[in-house]
């Protein structure tokens, strides 16, 4: 085998063309006699791997890539991945589909994983609507009620893995919203939304609201020289209800 001409590339690896009449060169097919043969050698650099915490972590080079895949331990997860080369300058990584991070390997690189607490967000089954739970960051969560027609959100519960009340803050999308510092689990209560509807009427204007979720308010204005006769509430039965 010969090689006629070598010539390094701008990525510090090498190209080498020549001949080769050998029928043992893996991954090449020899065909009779004499065959022409370019082979590139790639420099080989060094990736060291610091220690860390609640995962493992290992480092390949594949051609002029570097390669990282972390491992988490249960209930943790990557938090970032630093890369470094012998400037002390950060390599741009790239997280790809498999978990693993890739980058452009042109000098010896010194690798730094961190892991975090993985929370888990647990929702509790509940009736009259549906809930949806999402992690917005590492450490927010949020709850999106979704009532059932003619229910309402009555209370929102998250609780930690003490049993103890997480505070939620209710947000103008409708969403609830909590700080993510330990396991948790949401649950979701629903009441019917009643209706209030106010029929016509005459010498006069009527204003009906609701105080709370049990409780409505009527407010009779009288015109100039009327008063208020009788203000009757009846439910869905044609019931009185008593005011």
């Amino acid at each position: 085998d010969i090689f006629n001409s070598v010539t390094q590339l701008l990525d510090g690896g090498y190209i080498a063309v020549g001949e080769s009449n050998s029928e043992d060169i893996a991954g090449i097919t020899n065909n009779g006699t004499y065959d022409g043969i370019i082979v590139k050698y790639s420099m080989k650099y060094n990736i060291d791997i610091l220690p860390s915490e609640n995962g493992t972590v290992s480092g390949k080079q594949d051609g002029n890539k570097g390669i990282i895949t972390p491992v988490s331990n249960e209930g943790y997860e990557v938090e970032k991945v630093v890369v470094k080369d012998t400037k002390g300058e950060t390599v741009k990584t790239t997280k790809e589909e498999n978990g693993t991070y890739t980058f452009d390997l042109n000098d010896d690189v010194e690798v730094e994983v961190s892991f975090v607490r993985n929370y888990v967000i647990e929702k509790e089954e509940t009736e009259n609507g549906k809930t949806e739970v999402v992690k917005l960051n590492r450490k927010k969560g949020a709850v999106k009620p979704k009532p059932d027609k003619g229910y309402e959100v009555d209370e929102v519960i998250v609780k930690n893995s003490k049993d103890e009340v997480v505070e939620v803050v209710k947000e103008e999308d409708g969403s609830y919203t909590f700080e993510l510092t330990d396991d948790v689990s949401v649950s979701v209560l629903f009441a019917r939304n009643f209706m209030i509807e106010k029929k016509d009427t005459s010498n006069g204007n009527v204003e009906v609201e609701k105080s709370g979720k049990n409780k409505g308010i009527v407010t009779p204005v009288p015109e100039k020289g009327y008063e208020v006769d009788e203000v009757i509430v009846k439910n869905s039965k044609d019931e009185v209800v008593e005011v």
